[in-house]
């Protein structure tokens, strides 16, 4: 099942905490879907770096671990930021309304 692009965009806020803006939720969500959208539209970068175009199942499944740790580490590093920029105060009432 495919979430819709307003659904995407409600996991990226929930995973990036409050208060993260509009722009920060966009920014995150277009570098995840650019993560992905790589792999679909880049047949001969794909070519170059894997040596063929169509992938095994097992290395698909690995491809799309390694690609899903990867959007989740930077989102987690945004929140990181994000928590950082609001200092101690604004974290306890972050942490209040999540």
């Amino acid at each position: 099942p495919h979430a819709r692009p307003s659904e995407f965009g409600g996991m990226v806020r929930e995973l990036l905490g409050r208060p993260a803006s509009k722009t920060e939720v966009r920014n995150c969500t277009l570098s995840v879907i650019s993560l992905f959208g790589f792999y679909q539209f880049s047949n001969m970068a794909r070519r170059a770096l894997l040596g063929h175009k169509q992938r095994p199942p097992k290395r698909l499944e690995d491809m799309v671990a390694h690609t899903t740790r990867f959007a989740l580490a930077g989102i987690a590093a945004t929140r990181q930021r994000l928590n950082e920029e609001r200092g101690p105060k604004n974290e306890a009432v972050a942490a209040a309304l999540s």
